[in-house]
């Protein structure tokens, strides 16, 4: 059997040949924790796995471009997996923002944050008080996230904790009127972290609890 080009064993050359060329120049090999290592593992591995299902397409299906089209929806497929996977949502932030975002989840009436149930990520303003209330549930939600102040800038993610950055800080449930709201907060600051049992309490808490009153 002649085993001929396609377009699932050069992209699978590709991928090997530039995740060994990305381990072996780029320093990835001299890491304490070895995560380039496992890196290069997987997408070699991934690499070999479609040049054997090449070889198996090329040896069972008889039509070269019927072997290009399922290797082009198997290609497809994976693409469309790793970008759902890979989905987060950007928290716009009023510039010099510091202190606590929260995100109020299950709020009867309050705007949903997306339209769209297949939607691979979206953009929402968190006003200045730092809480945003929505009907979407928290399970429903996207659970990756960044942070842009509205001049566009993207904030570290305690990659620098000297820097302005965002860490996911506390996860809870206020019961309001017999409904149950869950919620999410993020500290953006540019301290290692505050005072969590005075300021969660204080601050998020009570202006949820102003809220549930204006509900009532």
């Amino acid at each position: 059997m002649k085993h001929r080009i396609t377009i699932l064993n050069i992209t699978s050359a590709i991928f090997i040949i530039w995740s060994n060329y990305t381990y072996w120049t780029s320093g990835y090999n001299g890491d304490a924790e070895g995560w380039g290592m496992l890196a290069l593992l997987v997408i070699t591995g991934a690499g070999l796995l479609g040049i054997l299902i090449d070889f198996g397409l090329q040896k069972y299906v008889k039509h070269y471009w019927k072997i290009n089209g399922i290797e082009l929806v198997i290609i497809a497929g994976i693409w469309i997996f790793n970008e759902w996977a890979e989905r987060e949502k950007t928290l716009i932030i009023p510039d010099s923002f510091k202190g606590y975002v929260t995100i109020v989840y299950g709020v009867d009436g309050a705007e949903s944050l997306y339209t769209s149930v297949f939607n691979l990520g979206y953009t929402v303003m968190v006003p200045q008080s730092g809480i945003l209330f929505t009907s979407t549930p928290k399970d429903k939600d996207i659970w990756d996230t960044r942070f842009q102040t509205k001049s566009g800038e993207l904030l570290d993610y305690l990659a620098d904790s000297t820097k302005i950055h965002a860490i996911d800080y506390e996860n809870g449930a206020y019961t309001c009127n017999s409904k149950t709201w869950e919620y999410r907060t993020w500290l953006v600051s540019n301290v290692t972290g505050w005072n969590k049992e005075v300021d969660i309490d204080s601050l998020t808490i009570s202006t949820i609890e102003n809220y549930c009153n204006l509900r009532k």
